[in-house]
């Protein structure tokens, strides 16, 4: 094995542990996150999430339909491969928690 591919093995590898880290982060934080709780908690609980959606624009993979009123926004987790799983957060006018999903592939 050459240097050079040794360090894009090992760069592949950790970027592959970085997204596995951050899996099983959202995976933990996820279930202390409760309705009613203000997006301060949940960014601090989960971190910047990867994707926010607003009410004119679905975020695509997951949902079938925009997040409505009295939703403002979702706040997107989503796993390493696009598609496969991820956590949403929405939240209202007072950026206070209305509900949180975990999405999974079949």
């Amino acid at each position: 094995m050459t240097l050079a591919n040794a360090i894009v093995v090992i760069a592949f590898l950790s970027i592959i542990e970085g997204h596995l880290h951050y899996d099983r982060r959202w995976r933990a934080a996820f279930e202390t996150v409760a309705v009613g709780n203000t997006e301060k908690v949940v960014l601090t609980k989960l971190g910047r999430p990867t994707a926010r959606e607003k009410p004119d624009r679905l975020y695509p993979g997951y949902a079938y339909a925009n997040c409505t009123t009295p939703c403002v926004e979702r706040l997107w987790y989503e796993n390493l491969i696009p598609g496969l799983e991820a956590w949403s957060i929405s939240l209202d006018s007072d950026r206070r928690v209305l509900e949180s999903y975990h999405w999974a592939s079949p």
